[in-house]
């Protein structure tokens, strides 16, 4: 197959195999439903050699294009796939299940590898560990999940708060995990063995956000009551925005670690971007229009924001737009540049993740969604894009060089 096909689900339940370069159906697959049982959803796997179906009957079929033959992998109807989802190198196969529990089997033996009980709380903040092996999730009841990426696997549950977790990040070396609570705290986490080193309780009102700068020494937070910076061995409150900002949404280390931009709106109400050189106690106003989220990008030449249903892109020493990214229909919710900065994802309420490129704001791809998407993120080799969704999912799509 290799990018040459695409998977058609019908209204009816029915799927067919679309050849692209012939331009015409694979058959006999035109139309196909197995012993009349409504296919649900479709996922390819990687190599582009199979196709598992969620069948309405509870039957998850993983079907083998070439010679048209489908192996049942869950046989059980009790239950039925909400979705389905191979992994990057098409070795394992999730599965989330109407009782919203998520099976994982191996597609080599079909064997179930484990079963992962329903979450009943909502993923509120995620992101990548640097070696591209886990990503960190946290939860309204206030855990920390850690799910290797290679067989979705919960490795670690932490009980991190008693409250929600609101923003989560991991310093570079991967030595140290952050969270923010709505309780205020800040808590840093060892990443090797997921104990407790740090609680911060300097705040008073629900952390927004959390950054942890490049060198992995001084960790940001914002919240009702101020930007504040941290040292993280100590926990010493070795910083705070010198000014009264309102409405704090998001905030973003440079590469290099010396500025901090975020968004946030004057005593009078008007939105600016900030860019803080907290180190001289400094920053500079540039005046905007509301912004949900910012991002530097990865060579600091950039800042990108967002503007209701656009993106800006900013000139960072001349503070003036060098671009604005136009397609979206809905609010932009989050931004994330690729590693080597030039390509910018953006996530929106209008159901889609959309891929622009950077060098002259082109858009290159729009990925259609079930729901809206409350935030997002490229895994650090660029070839994984993460997304927490409204309908509180976490989805991970492969990208292609």
């Amino acid at each position: 197959m290799e990018g040459k096909s695409i998977i058609l689900l019908s209204g009816d339940g029915r799927f067919r195999i679309w050849n692209v370069s012939e331009t015409k159906f694979l058959s006999p697959t035109e139309g196909l439903t197995l012993a009349d049982d409504k296919v649900l959803n479709i996922s390819l796997s990687p190599d582009g050699n199979h196709i598992a179906l969620g069948m309405n009957s509870g039957i998850i079929c993983y079907w083998h294009i070439k010679n048209k033959s489908c192996e049942k992998i869950q046989s059980e109807t009790s239950t039925r796939a909400k979705s389905t989802s191979f992994s990057p190198d098409g070795r394992t196969l999730a599965a989330v299940l109407s009782d919203n529990t998520v099976k994982i089997w191996r597609t080599g033996d079909k064997k179930l590898l484990s079963t992962i009980p329903d979450h009943y709380h909502r993923i509120t903040a995620f992101t990548f560990s640097p070696d591209n092996e886990n990503v960190v999730f946290g939860s309204t009841d206030g855990t920390i999940n850690i799910l290797r990426i290679s067989d979705r696997y919960v490795i670690r549950k932490i009980s991190a708060s008693t409250s929600a977790i609101s923003s989560i990040a991991i310093s570079r070396n991967n030595q140290t995990i952050v969270s923010g609570a709505d309780d205020g705290t800040i808590k840093t986490w060892n990443e090797n063995d997921y104990t407790n080193t740090l609680t911060i309780s300097g705040h008073t009102t629900k952390i927004y956000k959390v950054a942890i700068s490049p060198d992995g020494t001084i960790i940001a937070s914002i919240a009702i009551d101020g930007i504040r910076i941290w040292d993280v061995v100590s926990g010493t409150n070795i910083g705070e925005f010198p000014t009264h900002a309102r409405n704090v949404t998001d905030v973003a280390f440079s590469p290099d670690g010396d500025t901090i931009v975020f968004s946030a709106e004057t005593q009078l109400g008007y939105p600016r971007l900030y860019l803080w050189r907290f180190k001289e106690n400094t920053y500079k106003e540039i005046p905007t229009t509301t912004t949900q989220a910012v991002a530097f990008s990865p060579d600091g030449q950039l800042i990108a924001s967002t503007s209701s249903n656009k993106i800006l892109l900013w000139l960072v020493n001349e503070g003036t737009i060098l671009d604005i990214l136009e397609g979206h229909t809905s609010n932009v919710t989050d931004i994330s540049f690729s590693p080597d900065g030039t390509i910018l994802a953006s996530a929106s309420a209008d159901n889609t993740i959309r891929l622009w490129k950077v060098n002259n704001g082109d858009q290159l791809f729009s990925l259609p969604c079930p729901s809206g998407i409350l935030s997002i993120s490229f895994a650090p080799d660029g070839k994984l894009i993460g997304a927490i969704l409204y309908d509180n999912t976490f989805r991970l799509w492969g990208i292609s060089p």
